[in-house]
């Protein structure tokens, strides 16, 4: 990398524009031992989607918890993401986590 004083503007600005993708692009795909709040609109089969997908792809590395939203419209199945995920935080700040949970989430997804 050269210095900033040798590279005019407009090229240092794309210089740390393709930075900030591809430390973007790196953070984007799961990692060995993420883990995952996957949150549904419905309670009968959509919560069983994630599991068979994890099983049949073998991604036994990855932590994953399928909660139902309390109710079926988006707004509540996203407002039960982040109180899972707010919840979390205040337990695992108050070390109040039990032994096989995770402390954070590394992703948080509304399946609606």
């Amino acid at each position: 990398m050269t210095d900033a004083a040798d590279v005019p503007w407009w090229k240092a600005s794309k210089e740390q524009s393709l930075q900030r993708k591809a430390a973007a692009k790196k953070k984007a795909g799961a990692q060995p031992g993420d883990s995952f709040l996957i949150v549904t609109e419905g309670t009968v089969t959509e919560p069983t989607y994630p599991g068979l997908i994890r099983n049949s792809l073998q991604l036994s590395t990855v932590t994953v918890q399928v909660i139902p939203g309390k109710a079926s419209d988006p707004r509540h199945v996203i407002d039960t993401a982040n109180d899972t995920v707010k919840d979390l935080a205040q337990r695992a700040k108050k070390k109040q986590t039990a032994v096989d949970e995770v402390e954070k989430y590394d992703h948080v997804w509304a399946v609606i």
